[in-house]
């Protein structure tokens, strides 16, 4: 097994990427929705505060131009009598003239009656006589406008509200008392105003916010997160990689081992599973470093390495620099005749190589010596229980002369290959 398949599945920080790209979004969506909902927000209300600035303004302006020419007596005449005279007509058109030169949807003067209002004057963008004219409010804006109606029977004063009419949208609508020289209120000048426009404006408006704030922030947040990952997370990874690295084989090292050994053998530990170690030494290799020279012995190193890794056929199987020249082998789930078979692929491995070694008397070619332990794991065992008796067989290899295997299990003692 490479580094990058035990070294990086096994090391605590390969989860850091994962757990901080999780971290990341979820943040990231958070902080898309307050930031959507924040200026959605304010948007509204600065669309609002336009509405009730700018329109209220012109409604204002116009009831108070009317009120210069009307009086609670006149209304009173008028809508008595229900004639139209010269007079009324010039109201009339002076209210036409209001309502373009204030860019109204409706102007009108209404008396509240029981049931509904009666208009006494009115001007429209579509030219209409309202004198006497019943107006139901019931018909006209269905149910929910009972407690405007009610203030206005009363006699009260109105906020400025916006409402849908099917007739022309949504409205600003204002109302103003108009009074007679008693104090008491004759009727009411009523304002409409269409906002269709701005509030479209206002929709168009948010919808583009919804659209780029999001785009906007999964950028900015891919950016922070390249940055991160590959400026602290992905050299952190790095530096982590490397103390577990041997860099002249490309092999875990012994700190990985002494690390991962412990979590291989509590895992098998849950079911009492077989756990094969060997111990593997190659053989005369400083007689080897002092005839070929260091150079060589490096690439007698990575070829004795890569041998052993080609015999693995397993992943979880793990092979490891354990220091100098030797190596451990750590095959889970491996019995005794499991290791003998792996033990042979490993001598085999090594002699196909044919690395030249003369002068060592027993054969001219590099040769290793394994000792190999077997055991079923359970939670009182160690790890280095396996190492010591592995080391203790690799041993008797060695006395027994070299370029072989030897086996050993922590319930019974067997002789070598």
């Amino acid at each position: 097994m490479s580094l990058e398949s035990s070294v990086i599945k096994q090391r605590k920080h390969t989860p850091i990427k994962e757990t901080f790209s999780l971290r990341l979004l979820l943040l990231t969506t958070l902080i898309v929705c307050l930031m959507n909902a924040a200026v959605m927000l304010v948007v509204a209300h600065i669309y609002e505060g336009r509405i009730h600035q700018e329109y209220e303004r012109r409604a204002l302006a116009a009831i108070k131009v009317l009120a210069d020419l009307l009086d609670g007596e006149t209304i009173d005449s008028y809508l008595n009598h229900l004639e139209e005279d010269e007079g009324y007509r010039n109201i009339r058109k002076q209210m036409q003239i209001l309502l373009e030169g204030f860019d109204l949807t409706y102007f009108y003067v209404l008396r509240v009656v029981e049931g509904g209002s009666v208009y006494v004057f009115d001007a429209t963008k579509q030219d209409s006589s309202g004198l006497g004219d019943f107006y139901s409010w019931l018909d006209e804006w269905g149910e929910g406008h009972d407690a405007e109606y009610e203030a206005l029977f009363a006699g009260g004063r109105i906020k400025p509200t916006i409402s849908h009419s099917p007739v022309w949208g949504p409205l600003l609508t204002i109302y103003e008392p108009i009074p007679r020289a008693d104090g008491s209120t004759a009727a009411y000048a009523g304002v409409d105003i269409s906002v269709k426009n701005i509030l479209e404006e206002r929709n168009r408006v948010l919808v583009g916010i919804g659209l780029a704030i999001p785009f906007l922030i999964l950028i900015l947040s891919g950016i922070y997160y390249f940055a991160v990952t590959r400026l602290v997370v992905t050299p952190a990874s790095m530096m982590a990689g490397d103390a577990f690295l041997d860099h002249l084989t490309g092999l875990p090292n012994r700190r990985f081992f002494d690390d991962h050994v412990k979590s291989i053998m509590k895992t098998l530990s849950r079911s009492a599973s077989p756990l094969t170690l060997m111990m593997i030494d190659i053989d005369h290799f400083k007689h080897y470093n002092d005839t070929y020279g260091h150079t060589q012995g490096d690439l007698c190193l990575k070829e004795i390495a890569a041998s052993l890794l080609e015999a693995t056929g397993r992943s979880d199987d793990l092979v490891v620099r354990y220091g100098g020249e030797e190596f451990v082998a750590v095959l889970p789930n491996t019995n005794e005749d499991g290791a003998h078979h792996i033990a042979a692929k490993f001598l085999e491995s090594v002699r196909s190589r044919v690395i030249l070694h003369e002068g060592i008397g027993q054969t001219d070619y590099v040769t290793i010596s394994i000792g190999s332990i077997t055991g079923e794991v359970n939670l009182q065992q160690e790890a280095s229980d396996y190492v010591r008796r592995a080391d203790q067989m690799l041993y008797q290899s060695k006395r027994n002369g070299r370029n072989r295997a030897t086996f050993d299990s922590l319930r019974q003692t067997a002789g070598g290959e």
